[in-house]
Order: C-alpha cells, then sequence, then structure tokens
C-alpha cells in the first residue's frame, strides 16, 4: 500500500498543473560552499576562521557508504565513529546539509560530524537528492531511507537505535524538522531502501531551518528577480501551489509524534519563521523544545569559529538531556517528588535553585532563579503541574557590562528575579546588586530574549518585581541588600514608565521592617479584589518566616500578616516564592528552603484565601 500511498499523493499534488522540470539540470550546484560562505561573511566577521576537518586516530571514518539505491542513482553517507568502541551503545546523529535544497553537499559538516564523533557520538552525513535532479519530496523519501538504514545497521556500528537524532543546518534543518515532525506519517514513507526499519527520529536539532514557507516570517517563494530555491524544489511558485507548499512545511505536521527539538538560530530572523508556531504545538503535547540563539552571527554560523564549539556544547548538552538513556525515560533515583498517584512530596525540586519566582500562562507554568555570576544565566523551568519541572532554557547568554564583568565577581550576578507575562511578552526583572535592576523581555518563553537594560542604577537594590495596575500604571517594588547599599529590611515602590524600562520617581518607603520584620527582602507583588499584596520573607534565608502585607492603597498603610513559617517541621527558612493561581481556580505557593551544602531546594504548599488573607501550607501548631 505505501507506494500507492506516494503516488496518489503526487496526482492530488500535481492535478492542477503539472511540477516544473525546469530546474532539473543534472548539474552540480556548487555555489554553496565553505570558502564562497567565509568569502561572504569575512567582511562583516573579520575575527571569523574556518573550522578545520580533524584527523585523528580515535576516529574511524567510512566513506561512500551505499544506502539506497533510486532507479540507477546510488545515494551515499559517509559515517564517523569511536576508533575504540564502547561497552555501551552510541547515539547516532545525522548531519543534513543545506544549500536551498538545491547546492552544497555532505562535506560541509565533516568537521562537525568528526568533532562530534571524538566525543562518543557515531555521525552519518547523507547525500540526498537535490532539486537539480530531483523535487519535492525525493529529499524527505532520501533522509527517511538514510535512517532506515542506520536502524537497520545499528548492529554493526554499535548504535543504539533508540537513540537517533537528526539534524542539519539551513535547508538541512528544515528537513530535520520535516522529519522529525512526520515521524509515522506513511505518505512521507517509501518502500525503495530499508523497507522494514523506522525512519523514526529520537530527537531533531534545527539548525537556522525554517519551519514554515508560508508564514508572515518566511522570505521564501520571491520570484521577482530570480527563480528562489524554494520554488525550484517544489517544482511550483507558492502561487501556483500554496498547498503544496504548506504541505512542505513542518509547521503543518507538527503534533504528538513529534521528538523533542533543539533550535539555534543566527541573526537571519526569516530562517526562523514559523519556529514560534512551531513550539506552541509541541507545548500543547508537553514535548520539550529549546531555543539557542546566536546574537548577531551570520547564517553559517556553525561553519566558522567562534560560533562552532559553542554550537557543539549545546548539540551535546541537549542530546544528553532528552536522550540520557534511549531504552526507558529516565528517573532519578535520587528524588522523585511525583507519587504517581496524584500525590507529591517535597522539595518538589531537591536541588538548587535560589530564589525561585513562578507564573502561569494558559496551562503552562515558568519558574526562574537567581543564578548569580553562572552563564548562561536565569534558568528557565516549566511544568504542567507545578511538580515535574523540566529546565527550558536561559534569559541571558552573558552578564553586562562586559568591562565590569571580564574580571572574578564573587557574589554579584543575578540575584533574585521575578518573571511576569503582560501584552504577549515575558518580562524578567533581575537585580545586579552592584549595578541595579535590570529587564530582559522575550515573545516566546525559550528565546530570543533581549539585551538587559538598565532600569535604574544603584548599589544594593534587590529583588525587583513589577505590577502593571487596572489603572495602566506600572509600578516596581524592590527591597535594599545592606551590604551594598547599608540600609535593609525595608521596602519600596516606585513608578516606571510604559514600557517598564525605566524607574521614573525615587520612590516611597511602603514598610519598615526593622521591628517585625528584620531583612525583610525578596517582595512579590500582586493586586486580588481590590487589596495590592506584598508577599516577602523576613528574618533571615534559613531562620525566617513567610510576612503578607496588604493595602487598599499601594503606598499603604500596609497591613501585616505572618502566614507561613518552620513551626515543628523541618523545613526551616521558609524563604521568598511566588504566588500561582491555576486555570481550575487552586491557589498554591512555591518557595524555597536553605539547605546549607545541598543548596537551596524549591518547595510547594497549598495555599487558600480566607478574609482576603492567604493561608499557605497546614496548619498542625
Amino acid at each position: 500500500m505505501r507506494p500507492i500511498i506516494f503516488i496518489s499523493f503526487m496526482f492530488v499534488s500535481c492535478a492542477a498543473l503539472a511540477q516544473s522540470t525546469a530546474g532539473i539540470t543534472h548539474v552540480a550546484d556548487t555555489g554553496y560552499n565553505i570558502q564562497s560562505e567565509f568569502r561572504k561573511n569575512i567582511k562583516n566577521y573579520p575575527f571569523i576562521s574556518v573550522v578545520e576537518e580533524i584527523n585523528s586516530p580515535e576516529i574511524k571514518a567510512e566513506k561512500n557508504i551505499s544506502y539506497c539505491n533510486v532507479g540507477s542513482r546510488k545515494l551515499v553517507l559517509d559515517l564517523f565513529r569511536p576508533a575504540m568502541q564502547s561497552k555501551t551503545k552510541s547515539k547516532a546523529i545525522i548531519i543534513i546539509h543545506g544549500g536551498g535544497w538545491r547546492s552544497g553537499n555532505r562535506s560541509l559538516h565533516w568537521a562537525l560530524a568528526q568533532k562530534l564523533a571524538l566525543m562518543g557520538y557515531v555521525t552519518i552525513t547523507p547525500e540526498y537528492r537535490l532539486s537539480t535532479e530531483a523535487l519535492y519530496p525525493a529529499a524527505v523519501l532520501d533522509i527517511k531511507a538514510a535512517i532506515r538504514w542506520v536502524r537497520k545497521n545499528a548492529g554493526i556500528y554499535n548504535i543504539d537505535s533508540n537513540a537517533i537524532v537528526v539534524s542539519g543546518h539551513s535547508a538541512g534543518g528544515e528537513l530535520a524538522a520535516f522529519i522529525g515532525a512526520t515521524n509515522g506519517k506513511n505518505e512521507f514513507e517509501s518502500s525503495n531502501c530499508n523497507y522494514g526499519s523506522s525512519s523514526r527520529a529520537n530527537a531533531v536539532v534545527d539548525m537556522d531551518g525554517i519551519l514554515a514557507f508560508i508564514h508572515p516570517e518566511s522570505g521564501e517563494g520571491d520570484d521577482s528577480k530570480r527563480i528562489s530555491a524554494a520554488t525550484y524544489w517544489f517544482g511550483y511558485s507558492k502561487a501556483e501551489n500554496a498547498e503544496l507548499w504548506k504541505k512542505g512545511s513542518p509547521l503543518t505536521h507538527v503534533g504528538g509524534q513529534t521528538p523533542p527539538i533543539l533550535f539555534m538560530n543566527s541573526s537571519v530572523d526569516r530562517m526562523h519563521a514559523g519556529q514560534n508556531d512551531f513550539i506552541n504545538v509541541l507545548d500543547k503535547h508537553n514535548i520539550y523544545a529549546e531555543v539557542k540563539t546566536f546574537k548577531g552571527a551570520p547564517h553559517s554560523f556553525l561553519l566558522f569559529h567562534p560560533w562552532f564549539d559553542t554550537t557543539v556544547a549545546y548539540i551535546d548538552d541537549f542530546i544528553s538531556r532528552v536522550l540520557p538513556d534511549a531504552k526507558v525515560a529516565y528517573v532519578s533515583k535520587v528524588w522523585v517528588a511525583d507519587n504517581g498517584d496524584g500525590t507529591y512530596k517535597n522539595p518538589v525540586i531537591n536541588s538548587d535553585y535560589s530564589d525561585p519566582d513562578a507564573i502561569r500562562v494558559g496551562d503552562d507554568y515558568y519558574m526562574v532563579s537567581s543564578s548569580f555570576t553562572n552563564i548562561p544565566g536565569i534558568p528557565i523551568l516549566h511544568s504542567k503541574d507545578l511538580v515535574n519541572w523540566i529546565l527550558i532554557g536561559h534569559a541571558i547568554e552573558k552578564l553586562p557590562p562586559n568591562e565590569y564583568f571580564s574580571k572574578v565577581r564573587h557574589g554579584d550576578g543575578v540575584w533574585a528575579p521575578s518573571i511576569r507575562f503582560q501584552n504577549g511578552e515575558f518580562y524578567i526583572y533581575y537585580p545586579e546588586p552592584e549595578l541595579g535592576i535590570f529587564l530582559t523581555k522575550a515573545k516566546n518563553i525559550r528565546g530570543p530574549w533581549s539585551e538587559p537594560v538598565l532600569v535604574e542604577g544603584g548599589k544594593g537594590l534587590i529583588d525587583p518585581c513589577p505590577l502593571w495596575d487596572e489603572n495602566g500604571k506600572l509600578y516596581l517594588v524592590h527591597a535594599y541588600a545592606g551590604s551594598r547599599a547599608g540600609i535593609k529590611s525595608i521596602l519600596v515602590v516606585k513608578k516606571m514608565n510604559a514600557e517598564g524600562t525605566r524607574a521614573i520617581d525615587n520612590g516611597v518607603v511602603v514598610y519598615d521592617g526593622h521591628k517585625d520584620d528584620p531583612t525583610i527582602e525578596g517582595p512579590k507583588f500582586y493586586k486580588r479584589n481590590g487589596y495590592y499584596y506584598i508577599f516577602a520573607p523576613a528574618g533571615g534565608v534559613g531562620t525566617g518566616w513567610q510576612t503578607i502585607l496588604r493595602s487598599k492603597n499601594i503606598y499603604g498603610p500596609y497591613e501585616r500578616k505572618v502566614v507561613l513559617d518552620q513551626g515543628k517541621t523541618n523545613v526551616n527558612g521558609p524563604h521568598q516564592g511566588a504566588w500561582i493561581n491555576t486555570e481550575s481556580g487552586e491557589d498554591w505557593f512555591i518557595h524555597f528552603q536553605d539547605r546549607n551544602a545541598y543548596g537551596r531546594v524549591v518547595h510547594l504548599q497549598p495555599m487558600k484565601w480566607v478574609n482576603d488573607w492567604p493561608v499557605i501550607g497546614n496548619d498542625k501548631d
């Protein structure tokens, strides 16, 4: 039935107008190559250098291996693997070259394949039929045949058949995403080669490959000056057969069958057309996706230093997390908060995530935490149930300003951040205790995040949190670090401009905690039932309590109530956190506990409202 399905697809696509074969020249297009890309980019990036191939006895290379015959056409691939075979099976990475589905060849990424082979992976660089010899969907069928070949020969090359990653750059990135999005879809299979083995991708790495050909963000299909790469590939212009262009887009097919995916982006925005929409679908299916952005980098970033090594590191980190053990889903043997029966145990994150703040957007929960001078900074976690969390990215790639952080700065960097979602954008405010309060924004939680801007400069301004009031005004509450500012135990509310990028007054001290709440800090700002609420811990990180302040006026006076303390439990602190309201109307509170050398672990407490005061946890004493 598979050949019949394929023929039917071609018949429907071509019913109105036959695919144009004008671009089929059977002459290789060599326009896209490493040296041409170097010449194109060296003027704007004088610091770049070409990544050289690796000749090492630790790598065993086999080239020109036939993986499929299509008529008289023999398709070949190259395979690189560790010279010394591991006792455990290796993960495989297929690397698809770019070149507009018309140019380029598999040697473009030999250096990348060799580098990853040195790290223990089996890497494969397949050729596929370009638009100079065959039209869409030939390239798709070829790559799926290559995956089936890898799986069929997994035993020979010591490959874990449940750990096959499909990656690609540019057109190759689009193909990699398409392969993953069409996992299990028979219309994109062919029985010509390696039939009986699966073409399923277990993970995908898309490096600057578009997700949608027809999309407001796409630049594909402009044939005004010359025939575009996509027009050659599809055999139709966008106007002639828009349905085929849509069918050839990964975004059309993404769903529950799609594997985890890593996107690596250059500064060329049109290459990421449809990426946010693609990720939104993955989020609905709780499928992991991650975005890494090389700000200011050219489209062919992975071919050059200084981006190559970071590219390799991102790939390795992504695979190690999404395929830690390809045979079974990884479950920690140390700590699992989810009891598997609808209940949980604390801490929900038994790891060091200091100063957490969290929000809900739709049915998704996002958490951020302090990162101090660690880079990348401000880790971002995602959950569907507040118990099971996964790391999905970071908000900053470097700490500004560069000249300040070019030296060792112990105790500096990102202190307690806050995260909010407003007007279709994510806002993260964070303090740098020596410099002031910063803001970074993103339309997608996975980035790219804007360069941090200084909202207000000054020593010891810490723990900022914004509040968008119903009257359209924007406010910011923050505390002070005594070690830097010389004052502490007070909270200040300041007005900000409409964009949230600058404090526009000196603020008002709304609470002095010297008497009842020494070292009050970490404020979180909310409004409910006409009351302004400030949730803030006091009494010290390891020995304190949670104080709630409320007032009908944003500048006070504020009433005070302690709503959470250690009591007779072994949960000392408990320190700063966040109130979260679920879609179903439940209330929860996330906070951290300082466990000294074990880090600041994250707890989840039930919460309810009584007489417009929050009651957090179970009051046993």
